[in-house]
């Protein structure tokens, strides 16, 4: 792909960029999305199951870790390279992360639109996960720009979460180990403060996402979170005091400071003094500040998003204001150290400073007031020129002023202003001074004082601590023992009702077992007298067609042979005999042939007879098989009787 057209990419993903953040974040983009598809489409009820699912199922899910859905798929998205191109943004690692522990990634500058946290933090564009991994960072912001219809479901896609207590405190304790969370520290308020190659940080007052990384951390697992169980148990119960709490519960979030040089370059500021009417209405129109880039576009200047080494956080679950505060001077401490030790390789110049703000924009008169002794930190540029008013106005300003550049009179107005304001500022100073020292002195005897009391109520309390340790060990003693007995009782209770269990299910096993005996027996008595009968049957008809077969043929072999010898005897006597004799022989041939028709008919009796017979078997086989019926119904339930004994 030829340069020309990754220039043109370029451009037109990073106008894309601000097209649907200042649109999205306005609510215009969904809005008029909506009304369009709603009345002018047949997709309307689309709509309608959108906006349902949004707020009736979706509406908390910023505040419940977001969402985890093909969040690596949309973070590697190409359209981020051509972003991350355009600046260009490096990601520069100073140190590895332990994927075990939760971190709370502090950004800063916020500068425009936080483009090196998004971009470089909350997308693979730089390759966060290779120099990071097991890190998976979710960027916070307002929950106004997460009620934006359409514009959140973009943002949620990318992993980012709201800027809320509730909402951090669930991603580091709920999500495992490795998710953290990136918070744009100034917020809005940094917006008024850019200046080129000036970074005022808004960080003094900014103390919650302390107290957040005291309370949370990765929750333990396995045997020890039995053990930090057992121990948190006894804490609670015998009141241990916050130092044995704290050598209990060891796991933590790890605060990161992350500095992104180069973030404030992007854009030109209208209006560089804090006085002047310009600025007044910044502060009034908050994080909508009026910015000139090329085209409305920001400059094509480097963002180097620098992660630094973590500051190491003991997890308290009641931290003090002590505390809170310590830790905040540790995380100031370890910023300005990541400052000072990488503006030399990034060509930055200059130095942190505590510089005291005015009123804040977002702040009321009274609470402008309770500010009083607030700070940003300010990065004081050096100054390459002698010109004093080039000098002075960076000094207030912020920002780097070309030799050139004209200082018109509404900017000597602003300038005399901030001095007179500097001057007054270091009048109240000295005064406060003095009156500070004598509040020391009067709060030095008050603390000596007050340890006294604190000794002598500490030894009445380790009194009453020890009285209430022996209370609570005899008191464990008695449940332990009623704990003992009520488990003896359980177990006499679990064990009858054991065996009676067995016992029942013996007897349904006997039961069972005998009623399967008797019907095998049935099913072979019955099979056995069926093969008998079947038997008998084809024996007595083999035996019968036997009989009456030969019968027959010896029956007819004997009348054939007779009659063919009366026809020879016969024809003999008829020839030697006369004709008169032929008529007596015809009748003793007669007689002869009746004689064997008789025989042919006593041998149809003695057949019939031999059918007699048979059928006489037969009865006498169903007499049979009547007496085994009989016999089978007086031994019937024998063997049943025996099984149960």
């Amino acid at each position: 792909m030829s340069p020309s057209i990754d220039y043109i990419l370029q451009y037109l993903s990073i106008a894309l960029l601000y097209f649907v953040g200042f649109l999205g974040g306005t609510h215009v983009l969904g809005i008029l999305t909506l009304y369009q598809i709603f009345f002018y489409t047949p997709l309307w009820p689309v709509v309608l199951l959108y906006l349902s699912w949004t707020y009736l199922v979706e509406w908390k899910t910023p505040e419940r870790g977001g969402r985890d859905l093909l969040i690596n798929f949309v973070r590697r998205l190409s359209v981020f390279k051509y972003m991350r191109d355009y600046y260009p943004i490096t990601l520069v690692k100073t140190c590895d992360l332990d994927p075990q522990k939760n971190y709370i990634f502090g950004y800063h500058p916020h500068g425009a639109f936080t483009e090196g946290a998004s971009i470089g933090l909350n997308t693979e564009a730089c390759g966060f996960s290779d120099k990071f991994p097991g890190i998976i960072p979710h960027l916070s912001v307002t929950s106004a720009i997460l009620k934006a219809l359409l514009y959140r479901d973009i943002l949620m896609a990318l992993g980012v979460i709201d800027v809320s207590r509730h909402s951090l405190e669930y991603n580091l304790t709920q999500k495992g180990a490795g998710h953290s969370v990136v918070i744009v520290v100034g917020g809005a308020a940094e917006i008024r403060e850019m200046g080129f190659d000036s970074y005022a940080l808004i960080i003094k007052r900014r103390k919650g996402f302390m107290k957040l990384a005291l309370q949370t951390g990765c929750a333990p697992s396995g045997l020890v979170f039995l053990v930090v169980t057992v121990q948190f148990s006894i804490t609670q119960s015998f009141e241990m005091n916050r130092n044995q709490m704290e050598m209990i519960i060891i796991f933590r979030s790890d605060l990161v400071p992350v500095f992104g040089f180069g973030q404030n370059n992007i854009y030109q500021v209208i209006g560089g003094s804090r006085s002047c009417q310009f600025s007044r209405f910044q502060r009034w129109f908050r994080s909508f500040t009026s910015c000139l880039g090329t085209c409305f576009l920001p400059k094509r200047s480097p963002i180097n998003v620098v992660v630094g080494s973590p500051v190491p956080v003991t997890k308290i679950a009641n931290p003090t204001q002590e505390e809170i505060d310590q830790l905040h001077a540790q995380y100031l401490e370890a910023l300005t150290d990541l400052y000072e030790k990488n503006k030399d390789k990034i060509g930055c110049a200059g130095r942190l400073r505590a510089w005291r703000a005015g009123k804040n924009e977002s702040e009321t008169g009274a609470e402008s007031k309770s500010r009083s002794h607030s700070y940003v930190f300010k990065l004081e540029t050096k100054m390459a020129s002698g010109n004093p008013l080039i000098t002075l106005e960076r000094m207030l300003n912020g920002r780097t002023t070309l030799k050139t550049q004209k200082v018109t009179h509404t900017n000597i107005v602003c300038i005399g202003t901030e001095l007179l304001n500097e001057i007054q500022q270091v009048m109240r100073e000295d005064k406060g001074k003095a009156v500070r020292e004598a509040v020391a002195a009067a709060e030095a005897k008050a603390h000596a004082e007050l340890k006294k009391a604190l000794q002598e109520q500490k030894e009445q309390m380790e009194g009453e601590r020890d009285r209430a340790l022996e209370e609570a060990r005899l008191q464990a003693e008695e449940q332990m023992a009623e704990i003992r007995y009520r488990c003896e009782v359980a177990e006499k209770k679990r064990a009858r009702s054991a065996l009676e269990r067995f016992q029942k299910e013996k007897s349904d096993a006997l039961q069972k077992a005998a009623e399967e005996a008797e019907k095998n027996k049935q099913e072979a008595l019955k099979n056995l007298t069926e093969t008998l009968a079947r038997k008998l049957r084809n024996e007595a008809a083999l035996q019968r067609e036997l009989a009456v077969g030969e019968a027959l043929a010896v029956a007819r072999k004997n009348a054939e042979r007779r009659r063919q010898e009366s026809i020879e005897e016969t024809k003999l006597e008829c020839e030697r005999k006369s004709a008169a004799e032929a008529s007596r022989v015809a009748r003793v041939h007669q007689n002869k042939v009746n004689e064997l028709n008789q025989r042919i008919d006593q041998l149809e009796r003695n057949l019939e007879a031999e059918n007699d017979a048979k059928l006489k078997v037969e009865n006498l086989f169903q007499e049979m098989k009547e007496d085994y019926k009989r016999f089978q119904n007086y031994t019937r339930g024998f063997h049943s009787d025996f099984l149960m004994k």
